[in-house]
């Protein structure tokens, strides 16, 4: 399945995070954050996940600590080339947020705060009751 139709069968679109950013599971095994949407994240781990086990996700953002409930989704074994030029084995996993956390005010504020899109501006989703998967940019 080409990467056009995967988006247009995602509930909510998303965001790539503009720079850097770490978070933790369990609580002491760290993470990478590649992407977050309304309804989840995308994570880099040296551990993999079980698919369905609930963890809760500390992202140590700009603006301060964000605890998120989440389930597994899915988790695969990537072989990553690190800047050294040797290759490491990492798992990227998606994770559901739980049903407090989807659409929530911290999720969308999190998404405001860390992420860009396509032209390089700072995400901005809506805060007032928005329809599924529709997100405003800010002018």
């Amino acid at each position: 399945m080409d990467d056009q139709r995967k988006e247009a069968l995602r509930r909510s679109p998303r965001f790539d995070v503009e720079a850097e950013l770490v978070g933790h599971i369990k609580p002491t095994v760290a993470v990478k954050i590649l992407d977050i949407s309304e309804h989840g994240v995308r994570i880099e781990s040296p551990a993999s996940l079980a698919p369905a086990e609930l963890c809760q996700v500390t992202v140590n953002a700009p603006a301060g600590t964000v605890g998120l409930s989440t389930r597994v989704a899915r988790c695969r074994l990537k072989m990553v080339t690190q800047d050294d030029g040797s290759v490491a084995r990492v798992y990227h996993a998606g994770l559901e947020f739980t049903d407090d956390f989807t659409e929530s005010k911290e999720v969308k504020a999190l998404i405001s705060e860390v992420c860009t899109v396509e032209d390089e501006e700072p995400a901005e989703v809506a805060t007032e009751a928005i329809t599924e998967g529709e997100i405003v940019r800010a002018m």
